[in-house]
């Protein structure tokens, strides 16, 4: 009996010889399972990266009263990273970190990193951010040379 007279789902593949393969399965059958290591493939094989990263930009009173929270063990990152919300931007991870530099030339720091670890990155070098362009992280080191000329 052919699977289709069955109520059987098939399907119709050339297999890479150029042969015909027949694959089916009854309606009732659970789905395959699968065992594929999907993001372990998807980390070691990412070609585009889509990925962001958030950097801080705490310019007003509120923002850099959250962000000075941020030392205070008592109050959870849960919270100061809500109230901080609006003032993160977004770049390349490897675009924040050419911002983070060596830890001598930098202009965005980690805040209070033996608290929070690695979690809010804050701009430092505020020239790097305006109102009309947002944050220029594509030329960083040129852009603060620039503005500590005289």
């Amino acid at each position: 009996m052919r699977p289709e007279a069955s109520g059987a789902i098939s399907s119709r593949h050339l297999g890479s010889s150029g042969s015909s393969v027949f694959f089916s399965r009854s309606e009732s059958d659970p789905p395959a399972p699968t065992d594929f290591a999907y993001r372990s493939v998807a980390d070691d094989f990412r070609l585009i990266e889509s990925g962001m990263a958030p950097v801080i930009i705490a310019r007003d009173e509120k923002a850099r009263r959250a962000v000075a929270q941020l030392g205070i063990e008592a109050i959870s990152s849960g919270t100061i990273a809500r109230d901080l919300q609006s003032y993160i931007v977004q770049v390349p991870p490897k675009a924040r970190a050419r911002l983070i530099g060596d830890g001598r030339n930098w202009h965005v720091r980690f805040a209070h990193p033996e608290l929070r670890g690695e979690q809010f990155a804050v701009l430092v070098t505020e020239s790097l951010y305006t109102d009309e362009e947002g944050l220029l992280w594509d030329d960083a080191e040129y852009m603060a040379l620039e503005n500590s000329i005289l």
